[in-house]
């Protein structure tokens, strides 16, 4: 052991690389021993050390599991037992220290699942990454987390599933630490005002359904790395000051059924490999950005359901994404610079909402609009058409 500094015949308090002591009390409070090699059990003496606040045994050449007497040590902050030999499972007591706001367990070899209690510590440094906000007041480390607004769990096996908060002012990045709540498969920061960029650490939950990002304050480009959640079935971005070109990536989704990249700052043309998404009832939301170029014609083998690229600077010919045997039924092209013969375009009965204004349509209004009962509304002000109303 290298403990040679610190001489029994001294205050232990003045042994300042392993003990501190409370200023007022004398009470020990911190007990930090590193890079020793007691090649033991965790000694037992060291619980009853009860005014622990931070308990420090980093590679250590620790052996054997955690005691239950370590609940004793009630005040303990902070615990880190990493880069020993500590095996067995992780104990569910460890939950009843009930002010551990950080724990390391890592590089050991523990076995088994991981306890439910490591949820909390996890929220607790997520909350502090916003600066203990007003809105997530019940957050309380004491109280079941599954009991906290914003949070769902299974109710079979206690994990988070789902965190959702809305309408606050968080003004901060969106924490990394979300990433290590890796059973979530509901993750919402609605009108939150978050900034910056959404971290990478999002790509650990694997299990995530649905993302909703929309109206904050978010930038950088729409990553790449969201194509790696390929359980996604909803993704929204919409109301965010995102940049660059939309990953051609996001095909890759197997599930996605909704994509919401609206009124951002997005540039370049749609990826041809949009063709891809395969989705009943799909729906593309692109409008108000700088989007630029033709629609790409694979397209027009997809079956999008709505549809909304208005308010860009996208041209050419779009008639190959109408047809009687598609399942559109909403559609806004408004505000490009679209030019095509609007003559010959069939549409399908499921259609109820066309809006082609401020483009650069030529030709007459199809026949077959007349026969279209169920259609709610129709704007084709703005263009260059020609001929007698239907």
């Amino acid at each position: 052991m290298h403990l040679y500094y610190s001489s029994p015949r001294n205050d232990y308090c003045d042994w300042n690389q392993v003990v501190r002591c409370d200023g007022v009390t004398n009470r020990i409070t911190i007990f930090n021993l590193l890079l020793a090699d007691l090649n033991r059990l965790i000694p037992a003496a060291v619980f009853d050390l009860v005014f622990l606040e931070e308990l420090y045994f980093h590679e250590t050449n620790l052996t054997g599991g955690i005691p239950s007497a370590i609940t004793k040590l009630s005040q303990l902050k902070y615990l880190d037992l990493s880069l020993n030999h500590l095996s067995g499972t992780i104990p569910t007591f460890l939950g009843h220290l009930k002010n551990l706001v950080s724990i390391d367990l890592s590089y050991n070899r523990f076995t088994g699942s991981i306890p439910t209690y490591i949820q909390i510590i996890i929220i607790i440094f997520f909350i502090k990454d916003l600066n203990n906000p007003y809105d997530l007041i019940s957050w309380d480390p004491t109280t079941d987390c599954c009991t906290w607004s914003s949070v769902d769990c299974d109710d079979k096996t206690n994990r988070i599933t789902r965190f959702d908060t809305s309408a606050a002012n968080f003004g901060l990045p969106i924490p990394a630490a979300i990433g290590d709540l890796k059973y979530l498969e509901s993750l919402a920061f609605h009108k939150v005002n978050v900034t910056g960029q959404i971290p990478e650490s999002i790509t650990k939950l694997t299990n995530l359904k649905s993302l909703d990002l929309q109206w904050n304050s978010l930038t950088g480009p729409v990553p790449s790395f969201l194509s790696k959640l390929k359980k996604l079935t909803y993704i929204g971005l919409s109301f965010n000051s995102f940049s660059g070109t939309i990953p051609a990536s996001l095909s890759q989704l197997p599930n996605l059924g909704g994509l919401g990249l609206d009124r951002n700052k997005l540039t370049g043309s749609i990826p041809e490999s949009f063709a891809d998404f395969r989705q009943q009832d799909f729906y593309l939301y692109l409008s108000h950005n700088q989007l630029t170029g033709n629609i790409p014609a694979r397209l027009g083998h997809a079956n999008f359901t709505w549809i909304d690229v208005s308010r860009n600077r996208l041209e050419g010919d779009i008639s190959f994404l109408f047809g009687k045997n598609k399942s559109l039924n909403t559609a806004d092209f408004s505000r490009n610079m679209f030019q095509f013969d609007f003559s010959k375009v069939e549409f399908s009965e499921s259609l109820r909402n066309l809006d082609l204004n401020h483009n650069r349509i030529t030709g007459r209004l199809p026949e077959g609009l007349a026969k279209m009962g169920d259609l709610i509304s129709l704007n084709v002000s703005y263009n260059r058409l020609c001929g007698k109303i239907p």
